[in-house]
């Protein structure tokens, strides 16, 4: 049974009790915002001024010379830095040039080592946040492509142009097979269903494209290795074509390689992606948020989802706390939620020492509070940050009881059948 058909059953139990009959890729699109890279600049003595306007260039994040929102650059100067992660990190790196830029993956993705490292530069950050496939992927998402399928070439002809035929046919036969979930206008803002636009001006569709590119691309090479290192054992498949479905504000879910290219692991992901947001919250959805240059908040500006409020609970208000409205990008979110937890992410292992995959509790908060005290906390941060998740500690509790209450029953009935 593949990965994403035991999330499918685990998911199962909670689909009638948690549900909505908006599409994953939409909900993913309007609801959840990509997770942070950290990013660390490590450097002796004092900063220039260059180096010093460009981390004020990426760390604000606001208007349309914005290089990219879910990056964040900490410097740290190594002659003062005491903490052991973080001096590990450095050494790590076979780069010793200062002022030296380690950009690290999420830690709610629980991948271990960077994503990329070099010198501090704009070309470098635009490097790392932009390339012409990507700028295709969020295009085609934008215009209402149900998902975007990364191809990246083995580099035999034959096995590529046969992984790119074999996606081509399947993605005919889906859209006369699937379909969007039947809609319930308690859902939609106008209750138009399937072929509602409110909003945001993005069709809601079944459609589904692939993107090509070769490995030997070098405007490719950082996205690539992006991809590559989602998991981690795909670097030893290169000989084969590989495949990414990407969804939402740049989700992507696990890789499809080879023999693993074929009707039925294509239907299953595409199957997921259109089916009904079984679970609204991200971290308990499968996949990967990547690195790209796009204002999401503002591109995705309106919503054909409608936030509908849970009943109340008896006893449940300690479970609740204040919401915040915090912007994007902004300086004490990007502290709080990529310094901090990068830490304790970090203290599990990285780069080729570490302990393994990382286990994090709670992705929204580091089991050490006390790491939050490296930066100030302002009243916004207080609780999640996007829309339509605020709700998720209610939520997550209300349906891991169910949950529980689900699999008692069922046990019960195996044993009164024994």
């Amino acid at each position: 049974m593949s990965r994403l058909s035991i999330h499918f059953c685990v998911l199962s139990l909670f689909s009638s009790v948690f549900a909505c009959n908006v599409p994953v890729f939409r909900y993913a699109l309007e609801r959840w915002s990509p997770d942070p890279y950290p990013a660390f600049l490590f450097y002796k003595g004092e900063l220039d001024v260059k180096a010093k306007e460009i981390i004020e260039w990426v760390n604000t994040a606001d208007g349309v010379d914005a290089p990219i929102r879910n990056l964040y650059i900490e410097p740290l100067d190594v002659d003062k830095l005491e903490d052991e992660v973080l001096l590990k990190i450095y050494k790590e790196q076979k780069n010793e040039q200062l002022p030296l830029l380690v950009v690290m993956f999420p830690p709610q993705s629980r991948i271990p080592g960077p994503l990329w490292s070099g010198p501090l530069s704009k070309e470098a950050i635009e490097k790392i946040s932009e390339s012409p496939a990507r700028r295709e992927v969020v295009n085609r998402i934008l215009k209402g492509d149900s998902s975007v399928w990364v191809l990246i070439e083995c580099g035999d002809k034959a096995k590529d142009d046969a992984a790119e035929k074999k996606f081509k046919e399947e993605f005919v036969e889906l859209k006369k097979v699937l379909q969007l979930p039947a809609q319930n206008e308690l859902d939609f803002a106008d209750g138009t269903g399937a072929d509602s636009q409110a909003g945001s001006g993005i069709p809601l569709k079944l459609e589904f494209s692939l993107v090509r590119i070769s490995r030997k691309d070098p405007l490719e090479s950082i996205f690539i290795d992006m991809l590559m290192k989602t998991e981690s054992d795909l670097f030893e498949h290169v000989g084969q074509p590989m495949a990414f479905p990407i969804f939402g504000r740049g989700r992507v879910l696990y890789a499809y390689i080879g023999k693993g290219i074929n009707s039925d692991t294509i239907y299953e992901a595409c199957a997921f992606l259109t089916g009904a947001c079984s679970c609204q919250v991200k971290e308990q959805n499968p996949g990967t948020d990547l690195l790209l240059s796009v204002d999401w908040e503002n591109v995705v500006s309106g919503s054909v989802v409608v936030d509908r409020a849970l009943p109340p609970l008896s006893g449940a208000g300690d479970l609740i706390t204040k919401q915040g409205t915090s912007k994007p990008g902004s300086v004490s979110e990007n502290t709080v939620r990529q310094y901090a937890f990068a830490k304790e992410a970090f203290s599990k292992g990285s780069g080729t020492e570490g302990g393994g995959p990382l286990t994090l509790g709670n992705p929204l908060m580091p089991k050490d509070e006390s790491l939050l005290d490296e930066a100030p906390m302002d009243e916004e941060m207080a609780g999640p940050t996007v829309a339509g998740e605020s709700r998720s500690s209610l939520a997550r509790n209300l349906v891991i009881t169910i949950g529980i209450l689900l699999g008692l029953m069922m046990l019960g009935t195996l044993l009164v059948k024994k």
